[in-house]
């Protein structure tokens, strides 16, 4: 059972619900939604309506850092940490965006070669960058360290370390990019906060150290 799920089915136990079944259809969910909330995670949704219901952190119910363990507070107390917690998710998503803007195509052919190059399925990728599906800290963690980024990444955008220039994940080398992957680049950095702008930088200087080898072992 995926940890979203084990942390539903505790917080509703602890309010009274005897099962798993019974706290997901306390707020609609469907039979299949509960099957896929068990094996792929609990939906960003879902999370915000639980937490309002039970009474307890969402930002621990989606395995995001500094959540609190359930204890029942009060509904007021519930929604405000729940309009928190959703902002924590959303910046995860963002930055989430945010990389894949800069690693395709310079890296990967694409968002579902990135996402099976760092151990997610395409449809799990996918309901990752739509917001659907929190990222949580274990999905945080394959993010930040396929790419060679610090731990905690995802929650500022801000890398404190490069992205590795060898590592295997990030693919072959690049090929010269053409004159509107160039501009397109141009216009990512123009728009990038501050932390994107390190970590294309980063890439940036990846490629340039991988070009420099291959002109040595090959004048």
């Amino acid at each position: 059972m995926d940890e979203t799920a084990k942390r539903l089915l505790e917080a509703g136990q602890k309010k009274g619900y005897r099962d798993f079944a019974e706290i997901a259809r306390a707020i609609d969910a469907t039979d299949q939604t509960m099957t896929n909330w068990k094996s792929r995670g609990v939906s960003k949704q879902g999370i915000i309506k639980a937490a309002v219901l039970l009474g307890v952190d969402a930002t621990w119910l989606a395995g995001l850092p500094h959540g609190a363990p359930p204890t029942v507070v009060s509904e007021v107390a519930a929604r405000d940490c729940a309009s928190q917690a959703s902002d924590r998710m959303e910046t995860r998503r963002l930055a989430l965006l945010d990389l894949i803007t800069i690693c395709v195509p310079e890296r990967f052919a694409n968002a579902r070669t990135m996402a099976e190059a760092l151990g997610f399925s395409p449809a799990h990728f996918s309901q990752l960058k739509s917001g659907n599906r929190p990222i949580g800290n274990k999905s945080a963690d394959k993010i930040e360290q396929g790419l060679g980024l610090s731990r905690g990444t995802l929650d500022v955008a801000t890398p404190t370390q490069p992205i590795a220039a060898e590592s295997p994940v990030l693919g072959p080398e690049p090929e010269p990019i053409s004159d509107a992957s160039e501009q397109q680049l141009r216009e990512g950095y123009r728009v990038a906060n501050a932390g994107m702008r390190e970590a294309m930088m980063s890439i940036a200087r990846a490629a340039l150290s991988s070009y420099a080898k291959r002109a040595k072992k090959n004048p």
